[in-house]
């Protein structure tokens, strides 16, 4: 026996919200380019620009930066969809590029990582947002 009064199975999808798409694109532009420079100047660049390059800990260091952005790109999807974990994975990561830039800033003098350093900041009020922290809580 069937019941008629049984709710249809929803097949609606909800679009994001506004910051949600925002920061997915911003913070997958922002890993891309920390992937491409982690990679160029852990590995690749001369050594007269870094003189430690190719090196066990520069090689290191790279490995775990890639595995902070490739973390980050692959909890894009989940932010997309509502899903709370991959937002607990963003903001840990931003928060952790936060910190290397500030690093970078105060202390290897990078004055350019400033750009990088707001765009971290944007990303992570973004997703601080309440339509955003609503998104990942329905």
């Amino acid at each position: 026996m069937t019941s008629s009064s049984a709710p249809a199975p929803s097949s609606v999808r909800h679009r994001p919200p506004v910051p949600v798409i925002a920061a997915t694109v911003i913070i997958g532009v922002r890993m891309a380019f920390g992937t491409f420079g982690l990679i160029y100047f852990g590995l690749f660049v001369s050594a007269d620009v870094y003189p430690a390059v190719g090196s066990p800990s520069a090689v290191a260091f790279t490995a775990a930066g890639l595995l902070v952005t490739i973390t980050g790109l692959a909890s894009l999807p989940g932010l997309w969809r509502g899903r709370r974990t991959p937002w607990h994975f963003l903001t840990c990561t931003l928060s952790a590029m936060f910190l290397f830039g500030c690093y970078k800033i105060f202390v290897e003098g990078e004055i350019d990582s400033v750009v990088f350093l707001a765009v971290d900041l944007l990303s992570a009020a973004l997703l601080l947002l309440p339509a955003t922290r609503r998104h990942v809580s329905a």
